[in-house]
This record gives C-alpha cells, structure tokens and sequence, in this order.
C-alpha cells in the first residue's frame, strides 16, 4: 500500500473512531490516544467536539490532578454559609455524559488512574450517565507507560503519529445523527462470535475486558451503517480499532498474505484427492454471486478478521518486545533515575495524613477545615440551631491534615571490575571507557559513578562517587592490573560502598565484571573453596539487603558459577565474553533510567 494511501486509511480510521465516540459516548469507555502535541491531534479533538455537539461537555484534566478534584469534595465556602455539610462537584461528575480529555496520561499516578478505572466500572455497570475518556498519551519509546488497568478499560486505541496535516482535510463535521437502530439490537450471530473469540486468542498480551470491547465496537460499526446483523468486515474494523492494528502503521506482509491467500484456495478434501461439488461449480461460475459471503462456518475464521487480527498481534507483539524485562521492570519511571522516596519535604505531592510526616511539616489548611465542618454543630451546640456565616470554629488536632510528599532519589552505579589476571587490562580499560559514556548523562540524569577495583589479596575504592567527568579521568589514569582474585573482597568492598550511598539518600547499582572464580579469601590466604563460600555468602547478602546490582560475566566460556552467584544477589545476568564500553554503558543507563 502506498504511503499516502496508507496514511488515509488512518486517518479514516479516526474519523470514524469519532463517529462511534460522537455515537456511543461512555458506552466505551473512551480511547487511548497515542500522538504528541501537534494540530493533528489538536485536529481530531475538534473534530470529536464537533461531532458530538458544543453542549455536550468537555472537562480537560491535567495529569497532576489531585484525587480530591476528580470526586469532589467539601465546598468550604458554601458549608460556612449554609451552617451544614455541601459537597462541590467533581470534574468527573462535571464530565457526566461528556468527555473527560486527559492531559499526559503516561504521567498519571497510580491512585489517580485507579479512580478513574474505578469510575469507568461504575459508569458501565449502570448502562446510563458517566463519562467518555479520552486519554492523551504522548509517551515515546522509553519513557513510561500509560497505567495497564486504565488502558484495559478504554475500548478504543487510535495512534495518530505519521499523519501528515495535510490528510486532516476529510474530516466531516456535520453533526452525527444516532443510529435508527441501538447498538444493543444489532444481532451477533454465534459462529462469528466464536470465530471473534479465537481471533482474539492469537493477539498476545489480550484480555476478556478487550474481547467484550471488540463485540461492542462492531455491534457499534453495524449500527451506524443502519445493519442489524454484525458482519466479517465489522468484526475486522474492531479489531484494528480496539487493539491498534494500525498503531505502528503496520499491514500484513506479502508472505503471510500470501499464505493466507493460499489457504483460502486450498480444497477442503486435499488429503483425499477430493473437493466440493458445490464449491467447483461456484469456482467455474465466477460470474454468480455467492449468497453465503457473510455466512461463517463452524471452525471457520473469516479472512477479514484474520488479517486484522495478524496486523494487531504484530503490533502488540513489538510493544511487548520493547517492554521492559529484569528488576527495572517494576520501578516507577519518568525519565530520571533513583527511587521513590516518601516522606521528604519536597517532590510532588502524594496524599494527605492525619500525622506529621517530618518534625517541622505545617498542616495544610484546606484539608484541615474540610475534616473539621462536618463535626461543628456537634462541638458548636449553642451555633448549631442558629448558625451564621462567620461564627467561630472549632478546630481539634485530631483535625489536622499534612501533606505528604514523595521525590526522586539520585542513582550512583558502583563498578566492581575484577582487576586480576592477564585480561585485566582490556577489563579495566572497557570499565573506564563505560565510566565516561555515562559521565556524559550523569549530569542531566543526576548520576553518580564509583569504580571498585580487586585484585591481588584486596579490594580498593579507585574512585569515590562523583559526576564530574575531569575528576574521574584523573582518578583513572593508570589502573594497576593482574595477581590474584579477591572476589570476596570486592563485593564486600561494594556493599560497603552500596551502605553509605543508600545512607546518603541515593539510590545505588552495583555493576559486577568478573568470571565469579575467586582464589583469595577474606583473610588473604589463598584458598579457593573458602573464597567460594564467602563469596556466595556475601552474594546472599546483597540480595537480602536490597540492592539492585548488575553481573556482567566476562568469561570466555560462561560457567554456572557466575550464574549462581548472580541469583544469590537477585542481579540482571548478562554474559559477555569480548567486553564493551558502549555494551556496558547501554545495559546500566538502561537499568538506572528504569527501561
């Protein structure tokens, strides 16, 4: 398909994604719209305004919106002056039978996504009201995820990246009118919904919830078109509409189309040497029209459906790669490194608490008087059959709301490079080139970096943490190389400097270069099973201490013994034999910046 052509298809994809959201509203639940800033995004959000009507509400909510502002809460202002308890209204519930446009989606935070997967569930459960989602997700490759239970929830995906302005000139805006015939009436018949079913199967990574927006959205397609029997075709388009078949503007290549061509010319009874009486007839008649087009078969999965559901399992598929795999999986990301970190004094703010979080923190005043109206006709008895606007209230510590806040701690990668035997210079010389690669982002990632070196009967710290570049060149300059393996030593020597990072604040990663064949014990006597004890002891150790560390195995033959020691310390496995610089500097960024 050519790449104009290619491109219109897309963008009809997304008019008529705005027909069935003009059409179905909270119905869907909303869509997962992947595009950045721009005026085709801008573009298409007018056209969905448009076509659903200028009464119909539109409540843009930023993604640093407080959980209070979603639900609503205590009116201050209107209690004090009515003498009672009134509640403000929500911006969900001023979204009601609207659309809610959510800013910056990946960024959401967890409770936040939580309430609006929350609300979603409610607004389906009763079948009227709620609100419509339209989630904004500009997140690109590496950065954080949009929240999986939200987008389990959204029946629509539309990725509107590649489009060129230009295409934006076919929109329709004409008011829609709602179909003659309701969603709910279409008729599914059976085999195709089975036919749906084991379509859906063959995409990885889909769940029930997906399955039931896939029959929704083509109940949904039929019904605009005025049909009342969902067809092949229907059941394609929700396909690529739900699960973002065209999302990386993918179609099914040549070979498989092919294969699947050659499929659908292959007699049923090849084996046999037999075919179809009926079927040879119609083969010889081209001319007549086939009466059972849109009729499927038991068993039998319509082409159409599984050419969409092919192009959405590739594009799943390739999402699920990219995805992120060891322990950087479960770290919150947003581009910086470190840890989250609760009970600071700065950082964003992630909720309220009836305790001080730290010695000095003030209560919040807002929150306070909101926790303090509803009980004032009960301390205030002489106001409370006469109240009026500026009486006096009662305010109790129990009362009291502090803001707790939580922030981003700093991340210091500790080398412990095995600096013994007649490798050691090529090892020694691949860690310090990985050193200044990540220098170059320490300062824009807030990095630090140590190198631990070991050999002969002892482990020595070579460079201190820092992210000064110059400083680190100096200390350098001229590592002394081979003699024994004190591995033991040095990652004893690491944990110790793991210690006093994580008692500044910081979050730390130790990064092992070594074979894990240590010869030198702790005491410096040359004693290969006892250094193999107290290294796996101390291997344990780490893990038990929390620690994320990375084991680069720099054998020329990777041995279990490596691969034991890196499962003892719950580290990333990573055997490379030919060590280097770029190798090593892509796998701890990747593994500090969370991805």
């Amino acid at each position: 398909m050519p790449p104009d052509a290619q491109i219109s298809a897309r963008w009809a994809d997304a008019l008529l994604i705005a027909r069935l959201l003009a059409v179905g509203g909270s119905s869907l639940g909303g869509v997962r719209l992947q595009s950045g800033a721009g005026p085709v995004r801008d573009r298409w959000l007018e056209v969905v305004q448009q076509l659903a009507g200028r009464c119909v509400p539109w409540i843009r909510i930023p993604a640093s919106v407080a959980p209070s502002r979603l639900k609503g809460g205590i009116d201050i202002a209107a209690s004090l002056r009515a003498g009672m308890r009134v509640e403000e209204t929500g911006l969900l519930g001023r979204a009601d039978r609207g659309f809610a446009v959510l800013a910056m989606a990946e960024r959401t935070e967890r409770g936040v996504a939580a309430i609006f997967a929350q609300e979603l569930d409610i607004s389906r459960e009763n079948g009227s009201g709620g609100f419509c989602l339209i989630a904004l997700d500009e997140a690109e490759k590496g950065d954080v995820p949009m929240s999986s239970a939200l987008v389990d929830r959204l029946d629509i995906a539309l990725n509107l990246n590649g489009i060129a302005m230009r295409e934006t000139c076919m929109a329709d805006d004409e008011a829609v009118t709602r179909p003659a015939i309701a969603p709910e009436a279409v008729e599914f018949p059976d085999d195709l919904l089975s036919a749906l079913g084991e379509a859906i199967l063959t995409i990885p990574g889909t769940s029930m919830r997906k399955y039931q927006a896939v029959a929704r959205l083509a109940r949904m397609v039929a019904a605009i078109d005025d049909r009342s029997l969902v067809t092949p075709p229907d059941c394609a388009a929700a396909i690529r509409l739900c699960l973002g078949a065209f999302a990386s503007g993918e179609a099914v290549s040549d070979d498989e189309q092919e294969e699947l061509d050659h499929e659908e010319q292959q007699p049923p009874n090849v084996e046999n040497g037999e075919s179809d009486p009926g079927e040879q007839q119609s083969a010889d008649d081209p001319g007549e029209p086939d009466q059972d087009q849109d009729i499927v078969r038991d068993g039998e999965v319509p082409e159409e459906m599984m050419i969409a559901a092919a192009a959405a399992s590739r594009a799943v598929s390739a999402l699920l790669a990219r995805a992120d795999t060891g322990r950087a999986t479960n770290l919150a990301r947003t581009g910086k490194s470190g840890a989250m970190r609760s009970g600071s004094r700065r950082g964003r703010p992630t909720g309220l608490v009836n305790r001080p979080p730290y010695a000095e923190a003030r209560p919040d005043v807002v929150a306070t008087l909101r926790a303090a109206i509803p009980w004032q006709r009960l301390r205030n008895p002489e106001a409370s059959g006469n109240w009026q606007a500026g009486t006096a209230l009662r305010v109790l510590p129990t009362d009291f709301r502090y803001m707790r806040f939580r922030h981003r701690t700093e991340s210091t990668a500790i080398f412990a490079v095995d600096a013994s035997g007649s490798t050691a210079i090529s090892r020694l010389s691949e860690a310090k080139g990985a050193i200044e690669l990540l220098l170059g982002d320490c300062y824009v990632r807030r990095d630090n970096v140590a190198l631990v070196a070991f050999r002969g009967f002892a482990a020595e710290t070579l460079l201190e943490p820092t992210r000064s570049l110059v400083r680190a060149k100096r200390s350098l300059t001229g590592l002394p190389g081979g003699g024994a393996t004190p591995l033991a030593g040095g990652i004893m020597r690491s944990i110790e400097l793991a210690n006093m990072v994580r008692r500044r604040g910081q979050s730390p990663l130790i990064v092992y270069l070594t074979d894990g064949r240590g010869n030198i014990a702790l005491d410096g006597s040359p004693n290969r099973e006892r250094a193999a004890e107290e290294a796996s002891s101390l291997a344990r150790q780490c893990g038990a201490m929390g620690f994320r560390s990375i084991f680069i195995d720099i054998a020329q033959r990777p041995r279990d013994t490596a691969r034991a020691l890196a499962s003892a310390m719950n580290a990333d496995y990573w055997p490379l034999p030919h060590v280097n610089a770029a190798v090593i500097s892509s796998i701890v960024s990747r593994t500090m910046r969370g991805g």
